[in-house]
């Protein structure tokens, strides 16, 4: 947790653009300068995966305990 806080996060070097923009938006410290969990669920990678269905079906099926209520309301609303 400290580092976290603290340090920068390191991110995989093999991981697209569109998902490293997600995780450093995802990643900002200030929370008036980071986006909302309904900004970030509009976000091009974010988008990309749940019209994909892997990421909708992860949450759905098993929603680990970060995943926020809003995410999941905003999840089921889409379909």
């Amino acid at each position: 947790m400290i580092k976290i806080v603290n340090e920068q996060m390191p991110l995989p070097e093999d991981i697209t653009p569109e998902l490293r923009d997600f995780l450093n938006k995802c990643f900002i410290k200030d929370p008036e300068n980071r986006p909302d969990a309904k900004t970030l669920l509009k976000h091009p990678w974010f988008v990309k995966q749940a019209d994909q269905n892997k990421l909708a079906q992860i949450l759905a099926l098993n929603p680990p305990m970060e995943v926020s209520n809003t995410i999941k309301i905003h999840l089921n609303e889409k379909g």
